[in-house]
């Protein structure tokens, strides 16, 4: 099983949107002490998780590429979609991942992010792919979240609440295509039917979820009519991001 480990939020100062890595040492030190406390020799995957171009950028890819010669991290990546962003933490063409926010109601990345990531040969790591649990089928229109969770915009704030609608309304278009499996499995399934997807993080709060999870990876492909009836619900490059990141 491959190690993976993210880095870069600790620390962060937000008023001034900088990073506390402030040289290739400090970035390599941070590094390191994760491996001892992981009582490990080498990472095989190390993330930046900092979605956004920072004065320090520079200082996590020297460090990166240091260990790698140093054969402590095996390989390097980035968590983001900011296009822009990705472009530059690749400039020098050694970034291997990509962790990014995708799902059937947010197909952004196909656009042109993915097919960067092909030309590159970036592996893609998919996150959010049941859209911050939209693609469960548990959310209605009543649905509140707690005080803290980011996505109270989706009921109080009047835009955000119409866009939530708008996905519900997906919803219930795509519950008519699930067949005998789970929402939940349909949307994984479309995620991991993309050749350019690597591996997905679907997140499982309760065991029978987990199962159903794992349950994927035996089912059969979707067919091309599924394909089809999901990209007129979301087009193709369709959708809107649901992660703030």
């Amino acid at each position: 099983m491959a190690l993976t480990i993210h880095i870069g939020w600790v620390g962060y100062n937000r008023e001034v949107e900088k990073s506390a890595y402030d040289s290739t040492e400090l970035l390599i030190a941070g590094v390191e002490s994760n491996l001892k406390r992981l009582d490990t020799d080498y990472i095989d995957l190390i993330q930046c998780h900092i979605h956004i171009r920072e004065p320090n950028m520079e200082y996590f890819i020297e460090g990166f590429q240091k260990l790698q010669v140093a054969g402590k991290v095996r390989a390097y990546g980035v968590s983001s979609s900011n296009f822009d962003f990705i472009k530059d933490f690749n400039a020098e063409g050694g970034t291997a991942a990509l962790q990014i926010d995708y799902s059937i109601l947010n197909r952004t990345a196909e656009e042109e992010i993915f097919p960067y990531c092909q030309e590159h040969d970036i592996g893609v790591i998919v996150r959010g792919p049941l859209a911050m649990g939209i693609l469960t089928g548990k959310f209605t229109p009543s649905t509140r979240f707690p005080e803290g969770d980011f996505r109270r915009n989706w009921h109080e704030n009047l835009d955000e609440n119409q866009v939530f609608l708008d996905d519900l309304k997906k919803v219930d278009q795509l519950r008519e295509i699930t067949g005998d499996k789970s929402l939940a499995q349909l949307a994984l399934q479309f995620v991991l039917a993309n050749p350019i997807v690597t591996t997905v993080i679907p997140g499982a709060k309760t065991v029978d979820q987990l199962r159903q999870n794992v349950e994927v990876g035996g089912l059969p492909p979707l067919s091309e009519q599924v394909l089809s009836q999901i990209n007129e619900i979301v087009p193709v490059g369709g959708g809107r991001k649901i992660w703030p990141a």
